[in-house]
């Protein structure tokens, strides 16, 4: 590389990491920016590395070939959270973080393919914020009247408007942790084989990994809770 494109070079990776995210080159480019490297973790589609007292966690993308960190704002108090792990024979694999103190204002996850995936929050969080991960490749978080979910497979990010839907316990009075099928009674299916499923007032909100958003069915029994609501069904308008 020429002094000119090294110079170049080096411009872009300031202005990158200024907002947080930056590439790396090699794990060693990526090892110095965390410092003192504390954990890795290896997954068959990348590598995570996170530094000691950083807050901040480098991933290499096996299939990009290349590295990339993310460092969270200093107040946050930051845990990983795998559906791979050591010793894991996953051929994908996803990754969310669990949040403590606030506020949280972006929410961050590492796709199937080893890439951060950010969603900016329109409110921002507070609290203890835990991501519940289905399968290899999806995650959601609920809190503030929201799911919000993540496609590991197409590393985009979707809300959904559900009130009311409960917040997880992660922990009872009785010392159980959570279990998703505790959310069935409520309308969230969140242990179905045909991804995240909803049961809304105006039909069924289904979340698969494969498409990465929220689309919501109308069904005759939505239409008819609303007329035993009080309410009358709207016919659809044609166009």
């Amino acid at each position: 590389m020429t002094p000119k494109l090294r110079s170049l070079a080096s411009a872009v990776s300031c202005f990158i990491a200024s907002l947080g995210f930056v590439l790396f080159p090699s794990q060693a480019d990526a090892q110095k920016h965390l410092y003192e490297v504390k954990r890795t973790l290896s997954e068959p589609t990348f590598e995570l590395l996170y530094g000691r007292g950083t807050n901040a966690y480098a991933v290499y993308s096996k299939t990009r070939k290349e590295w990339s960190t993310y460092k969270f704002p200093v107040h946050l108090k930051v845990g990983l959270w795998t559906s791979g792990g050591f010793g894991s024979i996953a051929t994908e694999t996803i990754n969310g973080f669990e949040y403590k103190n606030g506020p949280i204002n972006q929410l961050v996850a590492i796709d199937t393919k080893g890439q951060f995936c950010c969603f900016d929050l329109k409110k921002p969080l507070n609290g203890l914020l835990r991501p519940s991960i289905k399968g290899a490749t999806m995650l959601y978080y609920i809190a503030d009247g929201k799911i919000y979910a993540f496609s590991g497979v197409t590393g985009t990010w979707d809300t959904l408007a559900a009130p009311h839907i409960p917040e997880v316990v992660w922990l009872d009075a009785m010392g159980n942790t959570h279990d998703p099928k505790s959310l069935l009674q409520h309308g969230f299916d969140a242990v179905s084989t045909d991804g995240l499923v909803v049961t809304l007032k105006q039909g069924v909100a289904r979340f698969l990994p494969e498409r990465g958003y929220w689309e919501i069915e109308a069904s005759p029994a939505a239409d008819a809770l609303e007329s035993a609501d009080g309410e009358t069904a709207e016919e659809p308008k044609g166009e």
